[in-house]
């Protein structure tokens, strides 16, 4: 199947300045329309007043001499006449019937006079258009008995209007072509930040995301876009590293146990070995493959969180029933390890979400608060509504004794794979992704999360007063009472 080509685009440069020239093209076509048709209108009324003005003296000036009417002193009529050419200019007067009677002016030569009708039309005539002009002449009783008719050649008019046309035939191409240079310029000017940016996009490859468009002119929409360009570079250089660090982590985290489960494997088969050996052997490799399995689906887990949202199966939940149920589940493997755990529960708080979620999360930072908590130490479960402004909240604080988490590793607890330098031991670390699937269980239910480690007095605490550190999980979720 033959595909049609499609017809090569203008560049936005040309499309702009086109528009531009266009808009002025017309804007100025449409000016100058106007004030020839003004100038007409004002040329055509000056003419009509004259003529008014010239029936009204030539009707002071009419005579009846025997059996006719004529203009009694035709001298003075050159009053009416004016300044004007004689043969530019006309007046006639008839009689009743129409007949002609006595004229001034070229009436003999001049336009082709309509028949007397009352009013003012534009005649032809050998030298052009004349504006002609028609007034009865009545008698008391109003009883018409003659006809007055003045005429002026359009010469005038004609002349000056293809004069402002030939201005206008001259001035507009003229400013076609000032605007087109002014149209380049300023479009040039427009579109360097895009130019800009254009440069910057294709310099920029996976490897490198330093790039920034880096704006510095005036606080326009174009600054805006490319603020909003570099913001966009940021976030992308973040994601790109974010997802290097989550893939060298994760490929750290399945090698070390592939590696151990070689070695055993290795080791089993280097010489025959008793049965025993053989039992123990197989259960540490067992150990590894549900090290491996346990990373496998949080890894699975986090995607699918990371990816959509809409598996979620939200439901009304009482979260102070979840959150004292979960704590008793944890109470015991507190007690093991002679930890206090305690709780402060506000009856009757709910939200919405997905309790099979919200159970894991909750999980999460128990397992997290008792890994952490030293023998002796205190665990401390709460939830409460929280005073908001907007939206009702419900708040979960997880708290627990221990040496606490340093200053410079609170902002990334919650990242993939990440674990406090001081405790990378696998046996109390884990791989690092529980904190990181709790926080986006938060975020999809609309909630966040957040920790605080703080130094406190702890008189006959094997640590010394002062060293201790209570560390704080608080989870907010929009509240779902009186719904």
């Amino acid at each position: 199947m033959d595909r049609k080509r499609s017809a090569p685009r203008l560049s936005l440069r040309i499309r702009l300045t086109l528009w531009y020239l266009l808009i002025i093209g017309a804007s100025g076509a449409l000016f100058g329309g106007f004030l020839y048709v003004e100038l007409r209108r004002s040329l055509i009324d000056s003419v009509d007043l004259s003529l008014r003005a010239a029936i009204t003296e030539a009707a002071s000036s009419v005579e009846r001499e025997l059996d006719r009417t004529r203009f009694h002193d035709r001298d003075e009529m050159t009053v009416v006449i004016g300044g004007r050419d004689s043969s530019q200019f006309a007046v006639r007067l008839l009689d009743s019937a129409g007949r002609f009677e006595d004229g001034i002016g070229a009436y003999a030569a001049g336009p082709d006079w309509p028949s007397p009708v009352e009013g003012i039309v534009t005649a032809g005539g050998k030298e052009g258009a004349w504006r002609v002009m028609t007034e009865p002449m009545r008698m008391e009783g109003r009883t018409v008995v003659g006809w007055l008719q003045a005429a002026e050649n359009l010469r005038f008019v004609s002349a000056t209007l293809s004069r402002l046309q030939d201005v206008l035939f001259l001035a507009i191409p003229l400013m076609l072509v000032v605007a087109a240079a002014g149209g380049i310029f300023l479009v040039n000017e427009a579109l360097k930040p895009i130019a800009r940016m254009n440069a910057t996009a294709r310099a920029i490859s996976a490897t490198d995301l330093s790039r920034r468009i880096g704006y510095s002119g005036a606080r326009d929409e174009m600054s805006e876009l490319a603020e909003t360009f570099d913001r966009m570079l940021d976030r992308l250089q973040e994601s790109f590293e974010q997802e290097r660090r989550f893939t060298a982590d994760a490929s750290h985290e399945l090698r070390t146990p592939l590696a151990v489960l070689r070695g055993q494997i290795d080791v089993a088969l280097s010489r025959p070995r008793g049965t025993e050996h053989y039992r123990t052997t197989l259960k540490s490799m067992g150990e590894e493959v549900d090290r491996l399995i346990r990373l496998a689906s949080d890894l699975l887990y986090l995607a699918r969180l990371d990816t959509d949202h809409g598996y979620l199966r939200p439901a009304r939940v009482n979260l102070s029933d979840l959150v004292a149920a979960t704590a008793e589940q944890f109470a015991g493997l507190a007690h093991a390890r002679s930890q206090g755990l305690t709780t402060a529960i506000e009856p009757g708080t709910h939200v919405r979400g997905d309790i099979d979620l919200l159970i894991r999360l909750l999980m999460n930072l128990l397992d997290n608060a008792v890994k952490y908590t030293p023998e002796g130490g205190t665990i401390g479960v709460g939830v409460s509504r929280a005073p908001s402004p907007g939206v009702p909240s419900v708040e979960v604080a997880i708290t627990n004794s221990g040496s606490g988490i340093p200053a410079g590793d609170l902002a990334r607890v919650f990242d993939r794979f990440y674990r406090v330098a001081t405790d990378r031991a696998r046996s109390s670390g884990g791989s690092g992704l529980g904190l990181a699937i709790a926080r986006e269980i938060a975020k999809a239910h609309g909630g966040w999360l957040s920790v605080a480690s703080t130094s406190v007095e702890a008189p006959g605490s094997e640590l010394a007063a002062g060293d201790e550190r209570l560390t704080t999980f608080t989870l907010r979720l929009p509240s779902a009472n009186g719904t």
